[in-house]
């Protein structure tokens, strides 16, 4: 009897153990679990501190016996694993903890779009100028540009790029403003008689160019790339042949194309083009718009009529990998908007706002004029899609 019961009694206190233990064993996977939940409430919190303020470090916040802290990398990183972060980008590392649980969770953010990209009469990755073409600015909102009364020296242009020869100017060539070269560039002389071409300098200039100044930037400006809204379907192909004009509506096309003499008028709003190709006077507007244009955009001189003037009110956004040449006219107030686009300034014309590719082309004599009011100008490429998102995350 006294065998059964010490077997008895063996068997209750081992199944009192491993019950304590499986008890032991839930209770830290529900520690972990909750850990991990609230560092995934740490990245949900950092995505919307992002969305207001797309330089935001990281935080922290206690909830109970639960907290977590969160620490933001911005681009190019390194992020907490060595590895290189993208542009438009910043990596979140969120640390939950539990009681004695620590779960972390890391997420590429993607970034919207910022309030205001627009900081000088260039943004770009490269850039070559020739033969007399030259950089300013002025302000709209004191009145149409003129050389003799409102024209300053405030026509920055800034790329991202370090690497040699990322701007180069040549044959008279100048930029009344500052040249912002990437973090770490490399500053050469601004005077008219140095050159720099074929140095280690990310600005090549030749002889008789000319540079107000050249700065590093602490940090790569962010610039958001271009998002084409969907608009419905398509209403077709915009052609134009004859002399005289029609006006269309804000929505979704195929080709905008024009001959000379004709011209299309633009009411307010948003519109979708597969591809842009006009000659003189044949694009008009009169009231706020933007375009999106998916392929190419060829615009002859005179090509843009900006009836208001304001460069904020004629926002052309080119998607990635789009090509466009633009040619300007004393009406072509306007902003050529598209980080991973290609762009030709044609030759002997002047624009007057902001161009915004990944490669710049500006031919002979060409004079582009920047709209120092751009600078305040709450600006989206992506029509509003573009906001804060999530693109991989990491639990560990």
């Amino acid at each position: 009897m006294m065998g059964i019961c010490s077997v008895w009694m063996l068997t209750v206190m081992a199944m009192a153990q491993t019950a304590q233990a499986s008890l032991q064993t839930a209770f830290r996977t529900h520690q972990s679990l909750q850990a991990l939940y609230i560092a995934e409430s740490g990245v949900a919190a950092a995505v919307v501190a992002l969305k207001q303020n797309d330089a935001f470090p990281g935080g922290q916040a206690t909830l109970g016996d639960q907290s977590y802290v969160t620490k933001v990398y911005a681009a190019p990183g390194p992020a907490p694993n060595g590895a290189v972060i993208p542009d438009d980008c910043v990596y979140v590392l969120a640390s939950g903890t539990s009681g004695t649980s620590v779960r972390n969770v890391g997420v590429l953010v993607h970034l919207g779009a910022t309030k205001y990209p627009l900081q000088g009469a260039y943004l770009m990755e490269n850039m070559k100028q020739f033969v007399a073409a030259g950089v300013d600015s002025y302000s709209s909102s004191k009145g149409p540009y003129n050389l003799l009364t409102n024209a300053a020296k405030n026509g920055d242009i800034v790329t991202n790029s370090v690497k040699p020869g990322s701007v180069q100017l040549a044959l008279l060539s100048q930029i009344q403003g500052t040249v912002k070269l990437g973090p770490k560039g490399q500053v050469g002389p601004t005077d008219a008689l140095t050159a720099t071409t074929n140095m280690n300098d990310t600005v090549w200039k030749g002889l008789t160019t000319y540079i107000r100044s050249e700065v590093t930037q602490p940090s790569r400006i962010r610039i958001p790339r271009v998002m084409v809204p969907d608009l419905g379907a398509s209403k077709g192909d915009v052609i134009r042949v004859l002399a005289g004009s029609m006006t269309i509506d804000p929505g979704n096309y195929g080709k905008l194309t024009t001959a000379l003499l004709s011209s299309v008028r633009l009411n307010p709003g948003t519109y979708v083009f597969d591809s842009i190709d006009v000659l003189a006077g044949g694009i008009v507007a009169n009231g706020p718009v933007k375009i999106y244009v998916r392929n190419s955009a060829n615009i002859a001189v005179g090509g843009i009529a900006n009836q208001t003037l304001v460069p904020a009110n004629m926002i052309i956004n080119l998607a990635d990998g789009a090509t466009a040449s633009v040619a300007g006219g004393s009406q072509a107030a306007m902003v050529v908007y598209g980080p991973k686009a290609q762009v030709t300034v044609a030759a002997v014309s002047d624009i007057y706002g902001s161009i915004v590719a990944q490669n710049v082309n500006v031919v002979a004599a060409c004079g582009v004029h920047f709209d120092e009011d751009l600078k305040n100008l709450e600006f989206d490429p992506s029509n509003g899609q573009n906001g804060p998102y999530a693109l991989v995350w990491q639990r560990f």
